[in-house]
């Protein structure tokens, strides 16, 4: 059948193959999402029994919001939307080593935690066959804080609370013995004369760090602030900052405790000085990212 003269062939020739790739998009995604869940449904059991949990609701919450805003913020771009998959993609070098390890962790270690981080890290290492660079490097970050608010705070406590704890007592103790106290250290226990004072896990600074990171994280993508070398020292510095707070915390309580015999102002000066020494990193480094960080 010939065309009229004046009809709109451009409308004609470009509607189906728009469709055409759409449709080959979905088919597509369709058997990939379909592996991926049969792969994944025990770390996907896992979840689920875990965010139905009192101690888990929390972090099932927080996974929602950061995914939930993290795909509107992505239709808000102007590149939103899905482009032709390819096979050869850096996103191959992501989700194929994840699948790997996940299958090694649920045969011989059983870290269920690990697992879910790691089907984060699939999820978002197949994205990068669908979506366009620019929309798949800007899902980095949401996927950085998914990762996180998962419940790790228990293994960070068993493998790195203990040593940062000692560090902490160890420095605490050089800071004071610098004001010519007889401090003596015992791992985690400061003694003056008769008198000792132990460092637990929540003086530690484990759980700064981890929250200051989700902090960072969350201020950068919110900002909008550009991940590059002076972003990554101004983290570090952020983070240094936070444990040497943790440390003046410790030395105050300590001298509350065993110097002045202040026992009781000690206990109640505990959390509110972790708060304040807390909020008070968190507002040098936003104004700092506010000065000097590039957007």
């Amino acid at each position: 059948m010939q065309m009229k003269k004046g009809q709109p062939r451009s409308a004609t020739v470009t509607m189906f193959p728009a469709r055409l790739r759409l449709n080959r998009v979905v088919l597509m995604i369709l058997p990939v999402a379909g592996a991926s869940l049969f792969l994944y449904m025990p770390v996907i059991h896992w979840l689920l029994k875990k965010m139905s949990a009192s101690n888990g609701a929390l972090h099932g919450f927080s996974l929602i919001i950061i995914g939930g805003v993290g795909l509107y913020r992505l239709s808000l771009k102007k590149t939103a939307g899905l482009r032709q998959p390819t096979l050869y993609h850096p996103g191959l070098l992501i989700w194929f080593p994840a699948s790997i390890i996940y299958l090694y962790n649920e045969a011989y270690i059983g870290f269920h935690t690990l697992s879910a981080a790691l089907f984060i890290v699939h999820l978002y290492g197949l994205a990068g066959h669908f979506l366009y660079r620019q929309q798949w490097q800007f899902m980095f970050l949401p996927l950085l804080l998914m990762i996180l608010v998962l419940p790790f705070e228990h293994y960070l406590d068993v493998y790195l609370g203990f040593p940062l704890r000692l560090l902490s007592a160890q420095l605490a103790a050089s800071l004071l013995q610098v004001a010519d106290l007889p401090m003596l250290t015992s791992e985690s226990i400061l003694m003056i004369d008769n008198r000792a004072a132990m460092i637990d896990l929540d003086c530690s600074g484990i759980k700064s760090l981890w929250v200051g990171l989700i902090f960072y994280l969350l201020l950068t993508w919110i900002e909008r602030f550009k991940v590059n070398s002076a972003w990554l020292a101004t983290g570090l510095a952020f983070g240094l900052l936070l444990v040497l707070g943790n440390i003046f915390r410790i030395v105050i309580l300590v001298t509350l405790e065993l110097v002045l015999e202040f026992g009781q102002a000690a206990r109640l000066l505990h959390q509110p000085l972790g708060l304040l020494s807390f909020a008070l990193s968190c507002l040098v480094v936003w104004m700092v990212l506010i000065r000097f960080g590039d957007k």
